[in-house]
């Protein structure tokens, strides 16, 4: 294990407040992922996607899916009251042919064709494993016991047919926009097994289930069913029987083979797409939809930092990278690439400054800086594109010289190694990182112009600095939406959800039931209050990996481990007033738990929905990443028009 690298720092102007906000704090925490991997001779065994179960039980079941190194598995069973109710396990597989993890369960969800919520996880209920012997066999371990599972045959020519490529792809499905319910899909010789799972009117965990032939290789439509007084977790064997017969109509009609549109027993009508949970095989997703991993990072070693990937291109031309591990965030603007990590035939264009040198940038933290070369790249994201946008260059070894005025804050974090990301996303409230501020002056620790290994500060044209990506798309360029499951108390080893572009441009992306809070439009500060104390500068930021709050609210932890977060003797709960420019106001709820507790417990766990630290700013609550667990949070961009009103604004 290594030490907490503690970072809450912004980019501050030298004079008044003209730089934009430029919220950066990645938190470095200190679990290492486990990975695997198998010798090259080795047999390797690739669990099927679907049904699977005990024949000799019939009625329970399984439905697994495998994406990269990631298993998502959930178990239709009964309840001891009879209703049907399910249970879940997912994370990262021990080997290629093993996995074991948590088995937990959710409640107080959405209903069949009741308004979105999202629920909330209870404590385990046990440790599920499973042993793959085969590609359709296996053997399961549970609270119930020890059982054999295989794949489940219910169409024509069964699991093992060859089914056509028109077929819907089998396995997870979901709307990215509700989280916590979703669905598992199957076609066998044009049989169909759709399975609903969801919450009741009491808030438990029920499932649905409609099975029988399609139409063609695009249109389903049957009855939703329901089934009870079946085997329960622990209890022997008993069959279940329908107790609903016709729960209500469903229709599914696909577009292609992972994107649909679900019509309920109500009408109401919601798109899928196939839920992308582990990233090996990257179904595709809707136009304004990028799935968003918070995992241990490039190097491992990080927690609650969410990534993304991005294709940049040479502009005009087909040379093209694929980047992972981008860091998304909502407290800056600009794409940012550790110049280390591209390819050598990737060679952007320079931009010229007013004065003929190259124009740089520096980005300063309270613990160091970046510095590089601003250069010209297309880039897309999901089906986004933008031509020729500037993108900061960071560690640019044509510009080795950086100037002190930039490098006083401490030392560079130029690499993947120091910066903990290949690279950083800002689709913050404003297009321009600093704006007409740095058009119109020389700012130190801000733009640059280098000639002949010198590099002195100067003013740069707002369409030469680095830009928010999301407001130059044709479409979808009003902010974006950031949706991430909640996470059990004790963490999660991955998290998986979704970057959405646009707000109220699409049926994903609709505001909803939430409260909008318009921003500082200089600073995109709103005001917070704890304990009826009033702190003028806080944000809502994805950039920040953890609940930054002054150093009073909580105990700060003594140990080397994590140094600069809070270790309180029990979960502490806070009520949070947030409070809009425009006069909204809200109370919010979160939690900061022992950071000790919560690095030894679980080490390879990489999202934790209540670590804080300490925020040296005494004026500012900052609501980072863990505030994003559980919520849909939109954030607008400066003068945009969108159903909430014109930007900058934060919503949830």
């Amino acid at each position: 294990m290594s030490g907490a690298s503690l970072r809450a720092g912004s980019r501050v102007p030298t004079s008044l407040n003209a730089w934009r906000n430029f919220r950066r704090v990645l938190l470095a925490a200190v679990a290492m992922l486990v990975l695997w991997s198998a010798p090259a001779a080795q047999a390797q065994i690739a669990p099927a996607a679907g049904y699977w179960w005990n024949p000799v039980q019939g009625g329970r079941g399984f439905v697994i899916e495998i994406q990269g190194t990631t298993m998502f598995m959930a178990g239709f069973l009964y309840a001891t009251s009879g209703e049907a109710t399910w249970v879940a396990s997912s994370g990262p597989m021990t080997s290629p042919t093993q996995y074991s993890g948590s088995l937990i369960t959710y409640t107080g969800g959405q209903t069949l064709t009741g308004a979105y919520q999202m629920p909330s996880p209870t404590p385990p209920l046990g440790t599920l494993a499973i042993t793959f012997t085969a590609s359709n066999q296996g053997t399961l371990t549970w609270p119930g016991g020890t059982i054999p599972i295989q794949r489940f045959d219910f169409g024509p020519g069964g699991s093992s047919g060859t089914q056509p490529a028109t077929n819907p792809q089998t396995g997870w499905w979901l709307d990215p926009t509700e989280g916590g319910r979703g669905f598992a899909i199957e076609v066998q010789g044009g049989a169909m097994y759709f399975a609903g799972y969801m919450y009741d009117s009491s808030g438990n965990p029920t499932w649905y289930l409609a099975n029988g032939f399609m139409t063609g290789s695009s249109l389903f439509s049957n009855e939703w069913q329901q089934f009870g007084y079946g085997q329960t977790l622990t209890g022997p064997y008993q069959a279940p029987s329908v107790v609903n017969a016709e729960a209500g109509a469903v229709t599914m009609q696909f577009s292609n083979t992972s994107t649909a549109t679900l019509t309920l027993p109500n009408g109401a009508q919601i798109p899928l797409i196939r839920y992308n949970f582990g990233g090996s095989t990257t179904p595709p997703t809707a136009q304004n939809v990028q799935p968003i991993t918070v995992d241990a990072g490039p190097q491992g070693g990080d927690s609650n930092i969410g990534f993304i990937s991005v294709t940049i291109c040479v502009p005009g031309t087909s040379t093209c990278q694929t980047i992972d591990h981008i860091d998304v965030d909502t407290g800056s603007s600009g794409l940012r690439i550790i110049s280390s990590v591209l390819s050598p035939s990737m060679v952007l264009k320079q931009q010229t400054s007013e004065y003929g040198g190259t124009v740089a940038e520096c980005t300063q933290f309270e613990d160091g800086y970046t510095w590089g070369s601003v250069r010209l790249g297309d880039l897309t994201i999901a089906g986004e594109t933008v031509k020729s946008l500037p993108i900061q260059l960071i560690g640019d070894p044509l510009i080795p010289n950086v100037p002190p005025d930039c490098s006083s804050t401490g030392p560079g974090e130029d690499t993947v190694a120091t910066f903990g990301a290949n690279g950083i996303i800002g689709v913050g409230f404003f297009q321009a990182d600093c704006g007409t501020y740095c058009a119109q002056n020389a700012v130190s620790g801000g733009y640059y112009s280098c000639e002949a290994g010198e590099c002195v500060a100067a003013p740069v044209a707002v369409s030469m600095q680095v830009q928010n990506p999301v407001g130059l798309f044709a479409t979808d360029n009003n902010g974006v939406l950031i949706q991430l499951p909640s996470v059990p108390a004790y963490g999660a080893a991955t998290v998986s959800g979704s970057l959405i572009f646009g707000i109220g441009t699409q049926s994903n992306n609709a505001l909803g039931n939430v409260t909008v809070y318009s921003v500082d439009p200089g600073t995109g500060y709103l005001t917070a209050y704890i304990n009826n104390k009033r702190y003028p500068d806080s944000f809502v930021d994805s950039g920040s990996s953890a609940y930054f709050l002054p150093r009073g609210l909580a105990t700060v932890c003594t140990s080397q481990m994590s140094q600069g977060y809070f270790c309180p003797n029990g979960t502490i709960n806070f009520n949070v007033t947030v409070q809009g420019n425009n006069g909204a106001s809200g109370q919010t709820s979160i939690s900061i738990a022992n950071a000790d507790n919560l690095f030894n417990g679980e080490p390879a766990y990489t999202a934790f929905g209540n670590l804080g630290a300490v925020n040296s700013d005494d004026t500012s609550i900052d609501l980072g990443l863990p505030f994003f667990f559980g919520r849909n949070i939109f954030t607008a961009i400066e003068n945009k028009s969108t159903p909430g009103g014109t930007g900058p604004y934060v919503a949830f």
